[in-house]
């Protein structure tokens, strides 16, 4: 009877493992955390995780992941979507036969981003009952935008008075101690009664402890700085890496400003990534792409979507060293068509998200097939 009651069991769990139902609690067991209740679960580490399972979505450290069923078997398990549970952990779920298998999710950064597309720009736009506030830099509008599908979030950083890199687009008048950005409510210029938490370099590093999928894009900002300020924002920046966790500069993405930056944050031996920016520089477009060439780990290049150096003969030979073209900043679906159409392989935005993506593939998709059918019927015709 035991083996009877085992079989069936597995066979229950394979089916719904094939629809992509997958076991809330052994997932959770296996991503190592502990049950506290029936809703909660823990996980320790650098950063504690605390999880707590809703009817209809997952909470993670403030982070939301919905989901719009779930199943419970004869032993009373309950079963949650495949994406929801992948989306909470940050990592791909799969199965073999009745045994689940959980790893990461891919750590080659450049494939990453040329699949992703999209960067959230100065950690997505904040969305609130009739207003959308940019360049926040915030808690907030991280936590919003990484439930809503980013991964891959660029934070504006500058150096406080005291040394530190905080996380903002630019000081209205003198920079600001950390102890003052500290008790600081970070806002819009657009609206001051949106106020948002501060952040620093730090607390960024420990979400993306939070998030092992998420991924960060520096611009630590350069102009109107000397040189030395430049050393000492690339040098707080990887330091506080190395301190904090090293594993963490594979998910990391500095940016670069001219090329030359590329030897000195090298000597820092902090880092594995760089994509190199061209809106503070004045290199020609016939300088660009032999600037890349004995600069392996720059993975790309981005521009303003407007510089006139994007031309389609720049996008040929950056694809042809097998690195990626990025421009900034593009918030409507009629321009990130036109970029992709142009063959961009991505953008900085503060609106756009995975479902405009979904949206532009599914018009390709359509004009493909029209045109097969097209000639389907010509071909048919001339026959």
């Amino acid at each position: 009877m035991v083996l009877v009651l085992g079989l069936y069991d597995r066979v229950q769990m394979k089916s719904r493992l094939e629809r992509d139902f997958y076991p809330l609690e052994a997932v959770f067991e296996k991503a190592g955390l502990e049950k506290q209740s029936d809703q909660d679960y823990t996980k320790a580490g650098l950063v504690p995780w605390s999880v707590h399972v809703d009817a209809d979505k997952i909470r993670k450290n403030g982070y939301r992941f919905p989901y719009a069923q779930s199943e419970q078997d004869w032993l009373g398990r309950i079963y949650l979507p495949k994406e929801s549970l992948e989306a909470s952990l940050g990592q791909e779920l799969g199965h073999q036969g009745t045994e689940l298998v959980l790893t990461s999710k891919s750590q080659d950064l450049k494939q990453v981003l040329a699949t992703t597309r999209l960067i959230a720009h100065a950690g997505g736009t904040m969305r609130e009952a009739g207003f959308l506030s940019a360049y926040s830099n915030s808690l907030q509008a991280l936590k919003q935008n990484y439930s809503l599908g980013h991964r891959i979030f660029e934070f504006d950083l500058n150096l406080t008075q005291d040394g530190r890199l905080a996380a903002v687009h630019d000081w209205e008048g003198e920079a600001l101690t950390s102890q003052e950005w500290e008790s600081a409510k970070t806002s819009d210029k657009a609206n001051r009664q949106a106020q948002y938490t501060s952040l620093f370099w730090e607390d960024i590093l420990k979400q993306m402890e939070v998030n092992p999928d998420m991924i960060v894009v520096t611009d630590t900002k350069v102009q109107s700085k000397s040189q030395a300020a430049i050393e000492e924002q690339y040098r707080i920046l990887g330091q506080a890496v190395q301190k904090f966790d090293p594993a963490l500069a594979d998910r990391i993405l500095v940016q670069l400003y001219k090329p030359e930056d590329y030897t000195l944050v090298e000597e820092l031996s902090f880092f594995k990534h760089y994509i190199l920016t061209l809106y503070a520089s004045d290199l020609k477009e016939e300088a660009i792409a032999k600037a890349l060439v004995d600069k392996p780990k720059i993975v790309g290049l981005t521009l303003p979507q407007k510089d006139e150096r994007l031309t389609d003969s720049l996008i040929d030979q950056i694809h042809a060293q097998d690195r990626l073209v990025f421009v900034h900043t593009v918030d409507g679906f009629a321009t990130l068509s036109k970029m992709l159409n142009r063959r961009i392989d991505g953008v900085y935005t503060n609106n756009l998200l995975a479902k405009d993506l979904e949206l532009y593939q599914a018009v390709l998709d359509s004009q493909k097939l029209n045109f097969k059918l097209k000639l389907a019927t010509t071909k048919k015709f001339l026959w």
